[in-house]
């Protein structure tokens, strides 16, 4: 059986999102789990069709260069599809978190990362990127309150790129 996170971490970067989502008036509250295995990444590449319909550039963002693990604390921005370039900081890493896909359905990640409310609907897949250009995670789930990205690295491996 899967139980809550015994991270203090965690466990207090859950009951602050909680406690503004209450102060919200929000139904929605945040569960860190931990004790199972879950899934790392939720990741897709696709190939254009023609490489001159796709630009190798990132909106706003003057290109990068390589890449970081992320640390509590790391300020860090992105430019999504939504919300544009938006900063943030990373508050929480190695976090195991349950999401809802939709439907009913969650899904267990595990070794993400979480920072404040940066994303919106639409983000998805957006590079989360250190103040000077350096990939950490790829945003793939958030809310109003939170904004959860996997691990850059683990990314990398999963998708086999160079």
């Amino acid at each position: 059986m899967l139980g809550p996170s015994q991270c203090p971490i965690a466990k207090g970067v859950v009951n602050l999102c909680n406690f503004i989502a209450w102060l919200l008036r929000r139904k929605t509250r945040l569960t860190a789990l931990g004790g199972l295995g879950g899934n790392l990444v939720d990741c897709a590449i696709a190939k254009p069709n023609r490489d001159e319909d796709v630009a190798n550039t990132i909106l706003e963002v003057d290109g990068t260069s390589g890449e970081a693990e992320p640390e509590a604390g790391m300020k860090v921005k992105k430019s999504g599809r939504s919300s544009g370039l938006t900063h943030g900081e990373v508050s929480v890493t190695n976090l195991t978190v349950s999401v809802n896909m939709g439907e009913g359905r969650l899904a267990l990640f595990e070794d993400q990362s979480a920072m404040g409310p940066m994303s919106e609907p639409g983000d998805s897949g957006s590079i989360i990127l250190t103040e000077d250009n350096r990939s950490v995670g790829l945003l793939f789930a958030g809310s109003d309150l939170i904004t959860i990205a996997n691990r850059y690295s683990n990314v990398k491996a999963k998708l086999d790129l160079d």
